[in-house]
């Protein structure tokens, strides 16, 4: 399974909360570090037999973990803490935008991504290289690819 690594420098996530209904646009990643977008689920499954093999595809494939560092105490360290101690379930959509150019045309590569929750507390990281302070974000959801 591939895992897409997009600099936080060079893309821009937006978030939106559906369960509160507020909205958020990332600004304070740490500097230098990236977005990862990695698969939950395989593509496929199969089921060998004696002569053949047979390949189902899942209905779980866009399964994905959207994972991304901010500054601790930082608008987005607000925003998500609000949705971890709303007293209920927070439900995510949102998308991850990269430029890129092709043959002289700059495009725009986009992972949509919706469904998506936090399934795990943010790991809080202190004392970095830098000295700030880091607050690692996984949210899981299904996400879909458009370039």
């Amino acid at each position: 399974m591939a895992i897409t690594s997009l600099n936080s420098n060079s893309s821009t996530l937006k978030l939106k909360n559906t369960t509160l209904d507020t909205e958020h646009v990332v600004t304070d990643f740490i500097a230098g570090d990236n977005i990862v977008i990695a698969p939950v689920n395989p593509q496929t499954s199969r089921t060998y037999s004696a002569g053949g093999v047979n390949i189902q595809g899942r209905v779980d494939k866009d399964a994905r973990t959207i994972t991304f560092t901010v500054e601790k105490f930082g608008d987005t360290d607000e925003f998500m803490n609000e949705a971890i101690y709303a007293g209920q379930v927070c439900v995510f959509e949102g998308s991850v935008k990269s430029l890129y150019t092709k043959d002289g045309e700059q495009r725009t590569e986009t992972y949509s991504f919706k469904g998506g929750s936090i399934t795990i507390l943010p790991t809080d990281t202190k004392n970095n290289q830098d000295g700030n302070n880091e607050m690692q974000i996984v949210i899981e959801a299904r996400v879909t690819r458009d370039i």
